[in-house]
């Protein structure tokens, strides 16, 4: 994507070589250096532009890696559910219209590979049909918040929390708000507490497990769970025992992602459904 947009519009700006090294070495610094680079982009880059951000694609929130796993799933569905259809459609918030082909994974269905993967998450699991009747979510790790735009799209009228760090707030607000969605925001484990459904989809396996040891507790009496996690985290092979060990007294089901180059990214990832 040529038209990124670096801070301070210079991909040797030292925000932006700041986050090139932190992607590069991958290691326990990586997120607070995103963090200070997310702070800085949010004060000085159009919002309005935000799918276009070195920083967002550096994480990253915007997908372009076409998952066949996530785009059959999410087709399949939109095929013989309008409901799901409907979800699928991309609203294209943040991103300038001469951006938009390129961003696209079809010619004949205006969406992107953001868009279908979150889909695909909730129709893999089993949630997609099931939002309606729920009265509370917390999703850990919301990236520009198109899970939360989905899941209102499918019909969920209740309570919904973001677990997240605060520098990404602002282009949550800005997308969210497009959509006049306004969840409730949580930090440091506060404000949060157990939900009808807990999502955390590359989330929650990326959080240092001290935080975890914190922050679950809070809502570890949750009636559903979606977590989707990578066995490996900086080169630690952590998440394996953690969630095996957290789910150890759930009726939880352990759903393989089986896919052409992610099953063995990070160690293989794995979907932890716990579904009341």
């Amino acid at each position: 994507m040529s038209d990124l947009i670096w801070s301070d519009y210079d991909i040797n700006s030292e925000n932006s070589q700041k986050m090139i090294h932190a992607k590069q070495t991958n290691d326990e610094n990586y997120w607070p250096t995103m963090r200070e680079v997310f702070k800085y982009d949010c004060s000085h880059l159009p919002l309005n532009r935000f799918r276009l951000w070195a920083s967002c694609w550096n994480v990253p929130f915007i997908t372009q890696y076409r998952t066949s796993r996530f785009i059959g799933e999410s087709f399949y569905h939109a095929a013989r559910d309008p409901e799901i259809a409907e979800a699928l459609q991309e609203n294209w918030i943040g991103c300038p219209d001469h951006v938009r082909p390129a961003l696209m994974v079809t010619s004949d269905f205006s969406t992107s590979m953001q868009r279908i993967q979150d889909v695909a998450h909730l129709c893999i699991t089993g949630f997609a049909k099931k939002l309606k009747d729920m009265e509370s979510i917390v999703e850990i790790g919301a990236g520009y918040g198109d899970m939360c735009s989905v899941v209102h799209a499918l019909g969920f009228k209740g309570k919904y929390t973001i677990v997240d760090i605060p520098e990404t707030q602002p282009i949550q607000e800005f997308y969210l708000g497009k959509q006049d969605i306004k969840p409730t925001w949580s930090f440091e484990d506060d404000n949060v507490s157990h939900a009808d459904l807990v999502i955390a989809t590359w989330s929650l396996s990326e959080t240092p497990v001290e935080y975890r040891n914190k922050l679950m507790p809070k809502i570890d009496k949750s009636k559903n769970w979606l977590i989707l996690s990578q066995s490996k985290i900086f080169g630690e092979e952590v998440n394996n025992d953690y969630f095996n060990n957290f789910f150890l007294d759930k009726n939880v089901e352990n759903i393989p992602l089986i896919s052409n180059g992610l099953d063995v990214w990070d160690g293989g990832n794995m979907y932890y459904v716990v579904r009341d």
